[in-house]
């Protein structure tokens, strides 16, 4: 029996700007943006350039000591998304479902939860800046 050829990952695809421009702009055929077009042309030259240039997230932060690849680009959605506390990790079973019954740690959970539904909002807007304003630290340090 041959040894199978085992293939990673998926090719790039990569669009010509006409079929970039084709499909943004597939999104505003409602009539109501024929007045725009102009306002739609510059947004989608803004659009070509990260995309032409492979800048699929623009705020990212340096991974932590502990990863596989510490210098790996991490997409930041603030710091009320990336939980500081696991609870039992290191703790056998028995033990580690009563830190999880913590109520603090059920907020920070709630906070990740708000503060990434936050960044897709604003990302999709446009807007991204820190996700997690608003909301409160629950576990004081």
């Amino acid at each position: 029996m041959t040894e199978a050829d085992v293939r990673k990952g998926m090719p790039p695809v990569r669009l010509s700007r006409q079929e970039f421009e084709l499909r943004y702009k597939s999104q505003f055929v409602d009539p109501a943006f024929a007045p725009l077009q102009r306002e739609l042309d510059a947004i989608v030259g803004a659009a070509w350039d990260p995309y032409s240039h492979s800048r699929k997230a623009p705020l990212t932060r340096k991974a932590e000591p502990g990863f596989s690849d510490p210098d790996m680009q991490l997409i930041s959605a603030g710091r009320f998304a990336e939980l500081d506390g696991y609870g039992g990790y290191m703790e056998p079973y028995a033990n580690s479902h009563r830190a999880l019954d913590d109520s603090e740690l059920h907020e920070e959970v709630m906070n990740a939860a708000r503060a990434l539904g936050n960044a897709v909002r604003l990302a999709q807007s446009g807007r991204l800046d820190d996700p997690g304003t608003g909301l409160a630290e629950p576990n004081q340090k």
